[in-house]
């Protein structure tokens, strides 16, 4: 989750970074939320493949970290995705 929200932090320069909570019976939802640019269309199919271009005009990082947030993830028996509703980030 912290891996999460600081790649949002990275891409908001005014704005907001929002995390939320929500229990649904016997599972946790967490989303996390901003009001950067948002993800390019041609880069959404590839988000969480391993070794990704970096997103940011400074190509921070290395590539891995929602690789590895998808995998820690799915080891917990859960899941992630990006929300392609969202016209922001």
């Amino acid at each position: 989750l912290l891996n999460l929200a600081s790649n949002s932090i990275k891409f908001v320069q005014r704005g907001y970074v929002r995390l939320r909570v929500c229990t649904h019976f016997n599972s946790v939802e967490f989303f996390v939320e901003d009001s950067g640019p948002g993800i390019p269309e041609e880069k959404r199919s590839k988000l969480f493949s391993r070794f990704q271009e970096s997103l940011d005009s400074l190509n921070q990082g290395t590539g891995i970290g929602l690789s590895l947030c998808q995998i820690l993830v799915t080891l917990m028996d859960g899941d992630i995705k990006l929300d392609n509703s969202f016209e922001s980030g």
